[in-house]
């Protein structure tokens, strides 16, 4: 097999397993739970969720923490594991993505999508007689997996075995016959086996399947070049390049193909370009650091330096969405809201589906008085993202700032659905209850909130006053005293133990609470 056609296979691989980040991550939940052997903790599954949509906005090392922590919350949360392992691979951390992968796999050795993702970072790391094994183990659990077909066949021709790896991508189109990656990688197995009529034949079906996708374009026109059909293959190259400009090794070997056909000056042209290609696509590998760089920034309250790293970013990568929408959180947090807007709507207009730059739009709009642009973005958010429970809370918020309590309390009870444990939505939720005068209800989802977070005086203080409107005077105080003993300097806990002490016929006693609150609150 030739140098370039192994360098292929290689490429295909590769590019499916930077896919794995985000199409696993994100379906895991749903896909693992059919042989989960218990529900995760909230906590635990929270810094999940949280790490999964970091993984979605691009912050991979955020992601990487929310997963670690989720594993040391619940040590046999194996979903978080594989998560874990996915990004870290993302990273190019392959031993430790390898070991956390091994983890998902001790703790779900019947999972077959765990065993895929062992498999997948073995191969990355070349460790191909133990990733065969994790391929096998996945085909037993799951023999109607296409993917697993598909990628043991990728293997097979990393490891020069074309005989199996043909059989692997044809029990793949088998079980999903508009596959076309497994059809183009098939075509290239078979030219490698000197098949090249047959490669011709099956890379024909899948330009034809896939008119639009440039690595059959290419492949096709690497097998036409080595049978001499060379305006066949200059077609191909064409096409490729047409619909992916930056593609170089298909400008290269456009360029070569000229030259071999005597148009000396068209590959000189090439291979210019193709320098210019070259040294722009060396800055765009810089952007992903750059942007993680940018969000760690953002984390610390240095919306100065995230500005300065992502206009470095889109110095080298001019239309990359991640790059406006950190842009348009750094100007938010900078306070410019005018700069926040701008950039946010920019990273929704090059990437329609954006749901966190949706969200980060309403929030800023809502901010600015702008009701209606932000309720259009919030549910924007959460009709891309229903999954994500942050989506469903902001656009609650914004449904009790405007008085429809019942849209506020679907839409945090949607949170609490997906994130069990979410503090924020248990608070918010409770006070709708109160404020719509069901202190039973309201006691509950504080008594929630004060479960998964006992050292919050903002839980105890809305308990104690839920338990004040309930006629509970005693729990009252003596909730109210814990929100205090948290935080000492809390003047609307001292003001509304002053009321329950009040009720419960300590004057005096209250009285000191209400001076309290009023210099604790400047008044």
């Amino acid at each position: 097999m030739s140098g370039g056609m192994r360098s292929r296979a290689r490429h295909c691989r590769v590019v499916l397993l930077a896919q794995a980040l985000l199409i696993p991550i994100l379906a895991l939940h749903a896909r693992a739970s059919q042989d989960a052997g218990k529900q995760p903790a909230p906590a635990a599954r929270e810094h999940n969720e949280h790490g999964i949509a970091l993984a979605r906005q691009g912050d991979r090392a955020g992601a990487v923490e929310e997963f670690r922590t989720a594993v040391k919350l619940q040590p046999d949360y194996a979903e978080a594991y594989y998560n874990l392992g996915m990004a870290l691979e993302e990273l190019g951390e392959s031993e430790q993505a390898t070991a956390a992968l091994r983890s998902a796999v001790k703790i779900r050795p019947n999972s077959a999508v765990m065993h895929l993702g062992l498999a997948l970072a073995l191969a990355q790391r070349s460790d191909n007689d133990h990733a065969l094994a994790e391929f096998r183990l996945a085909i037993r659990l799951d023999s109607n997996s296409a993917s697993a077909h598909y990628n043991l066949g990728l293997l097979f021709v990393q490891m020069g075995r074309f005989p199996d790896a043909v059989a692997e991508f044809n029990e793949a189109l088998r079980l999903d016959p508009l596959r076309v990656n497994a059809r183009v990688s098939l075509g290239t197995a078979l030219d490698s086996m000197r098949r090249p009529k047959d490669a011709i034949d099956t890379l024909h079906i899948a330009v034809h399947d896939a008119p639009d996708d440039p690595d059959a374009h290419y492949a096709l026109a690497k097998v036409l070049w080595e049978t001499n059909d060379q305006q066949g293959a200059l077609d191909e190259f064409d096409a490729t390049l047409k619909l992916k400009p930056d593609d170089e090794p298909a400008r290269y070997n456009r360029a070569r193909l000229l030259k071999e056909m005597g148009r000396d000056e068209d590959a000189a042209t090439e291979m210019h370009q193709l320098q210019d290609l070259h040294q722009f696509r060396v800055g765009l590998s810089r952007v992903p650091k750059i942007l993680d760089s940018a969000a760690e920034h953002l984390k610390e309250g240095k919306p100065d330096l995230a500005l300065q790293e992502t206009g470095e970013a889109l110095k080298l990568w001019k239309d990359n969405p991640v790059a406006y929408y950190v842009a348009g959180r750094a100007w938010a947090q900078e306070g410019n809201a005018q700069s926040a807007v701008e950039n946010l709507q920019h990273a929704i207009q090059l990437k329609p589906d954006y749901a966190e730059a949706y969200e980060s739009l309403g929030q800023v709009l809502w901010r600015q008085g702008d009701e209606s642009g932000s309720i259009d973005a919030l549910d924007h958010a959460v009709k891309i993202s229903p999954q994500i429970a942050e989506n469903h809370y902001n656009r609650g918020l914004v449904a009790a700032q405007k008085g429809d309590d019942q849209r506020a309390i679907d839409e945090f009870e949607a949170a609490l659905k997906i994130k069990p444990g979410y503090v924020d939505a248990l608070l918010s939720l409770g006070l709708m209850y109160q404020t719509e005068k069901q202190y039973s209800l309201a006691i509950t989802q504080f008594r929630r909130a004060i479960a998964v977070e006992p050292q919050s005086p903002q839980a105890h203080n809305n308990l104690g006053l839920a338990f004040l409107n309930d006629k509970e005077v005693k729990q009252a105080i003596r909730e109210l005293r814990l929100s205090i003993q948290l935080k000492p300097d809390y003047a609307e806990a001292h003001y509304n133990l002053g009321l329950a002490l009040q009720e419960d016929g300590a004057a005096q006693e209250a009285n000191r609470q209400f001076q309290l609150a009023r210099q604790l609150s400047g008044q």
